[in-house]
């Protein structure tokens, strides 16, 4: 083989690697929109179901396997489990191992961990899993938001340590990443968290505005959660400045909120039952017409057999007719047949009782000519008898004196 030869396939094998990766790439970019809408509007049981779905499939490569139980960790890190999502990202190390190896899974992992770490809250573990994800691999094509999120936690923990140039060092990298990856719906979450930063170093203006950036970002991108998580925010400073009659009115706004979110769960609630029970009435009013098809098809399978049954009967009784015809025919000419061998029979019959006849007269005519013969033998017998019994007695009696006589002359 050629250099070239091996160098076309060498190529050959280096897209068609690539080509898989992209599919990979596709398949996982798809399903992660998916669910992300999904998380955004808040229907986390639609998201689990997709998720679930997407891990039935056979026929998924490790990678691809990576993708899903990772999007389970993050349906349950969105609806309040984040011990449960630790406890799915700790089962992906040990089934995928050789997924973990390689840096950019293993930073996109870590820095999940961090995440859910931080919603226990543990800040401190949270930090540590961030600082950990950034040093594993720069590149973070995989998560939405690249490592916005990790720096977010690390500005935190340098909030709680009363750091906090460094702190708004870390959130504007965050705002900065985001901003790359074209999320500004997630910028709410650094505002939020700008905004106590300022507002422990006392300056209310700029608590104000990111306040009022996150809020106005959270209508524009219709995340009810985040502007659930603004209020409470903003409840908290307003409390921790004593300012608590507009802490009141925070607290009434957040109130209408919530109801208005309890509301709006409860209508997808509603919503996910009537659907439910649209299926399962579709399923049932299935099943009967099944059932019912199921009743005509034996129905019409009887009616078949009564049918076959009946066309047979008629066949045997057709074929048994015409065998009664040809018997009866056949009788007709056996019939026939008889008489004529009868009227046959009848005269060699008068025939050989006249030969009889004659045969007979003439076996009596010959029995009287043997009669009178025998007679005529018997006294020719008789006679000859008569004549030989004189000589016959003499020569016994010589016969005798010869044998009792001494001498041989």
């Amino acid at each position: 083989m050629t250099s070239k030869s091996l160098l076309l396939i060498f190529i050959f094998a280096v897209s068609f690697l690539e080509l898989l990766g992209s599919i990979e790439i596709c398949r996982h970019d798809s399903l992660n929109q998916v669910v992300q809408k999904l998380l955004y509007s808040n229907q986390y049981d639609s998201a689990q179901e997709v998720v679930i779905a997407y891990l039935s499939q056979s026929d998924l490569t490790d990678i691809e396997r990576f993708n899903g139980y990772y999007l389970n960790s993050e349906v349950l890190k969105a609806v309040g489990r984040p011990a449960a999502a630790i406890v799915q990202l700790q089962k992906i190390k040990e089934r995928l191992p050789s997924v973990i190896a390689q840096p950019l899974y293993a930073s996109l992992l870590q820095g999940t961990l961090a995440e859910s770490y931080f919603n226990i809250p543990d800040y401190e573990k949270a930090g540590l899993l961030a600082t950990e994800s950034l040093i594993l691999s720069p590149d973070t094509s995989l998560r939405q938001g690249g490592h916005a999120v990790n720096y977010a936690i690390i500005g935190y923990t340098e909030y709680l340590r009363k750091k906090y140039a460094s702190a708004l060092d870390y959130y504007e990298n965050a705002l900065e990443v985001y901003q790359h990856f074209g999320e500004e719906c997630e910028y709410p979450l650094i505002y939020l968290k700008m905004a106590l930063v300022y507002n422990a170093i006392g300056q209310s203006r700029e608590v104000e505005r990111f306040i009022a950036l996150s809020l106005a970002i959270s209508d524009s991108c219709k995340i009810d959660s985040y502007k659930e998580i603004t209020y409470l925010t903003l409840l908290d400073i307003q409390k921790e400045r004593g300012e608590y009659r507009k802490a009141l009115e925070t607290f009434e706004e957040l109130s209408e909120l919530r109801i208005s979110l309890a509301i709006h769960r409860q209508q997808q609630s509603m919503n996910a039952l009537e659907i439910e029970f649209d299926t399962k009435l579709s399923e049932q009013e299935n099943d009967n017409l099944r059932a019912i098809n199921r009743k005509n098809e034996e129905i019409l399978a009887k009616q078949r057999i009564a049918l076959y049954t009946a066309l047979g009967a008629i066949a045997i009784l057709l074929l048994f007719t015409l065998l009664l015809i040809r018997v009866s025919r056949q009788k007709d000419k056996a019939r026939s047949a008889i008489t004529l061998l009868n009227a046959q029979l009848e005269k060699k019959v008068d025939e050989r009782t006249k030969h009889l006849q004659e045969a007979t007269e003439q076996l009596k005519g010959n029995s009287d000519k043997l009669a009178s013969q025998n007679k005529q033998f018997i006294d020719f017998f008789n006679i000859i008898s008569h004549n030989f019994r004189a000589p016959l007695a003499n020569l016994t009696m010589l016969v005798k004196f010869i044998e009792r006589s001494k001498e041989d002359s």
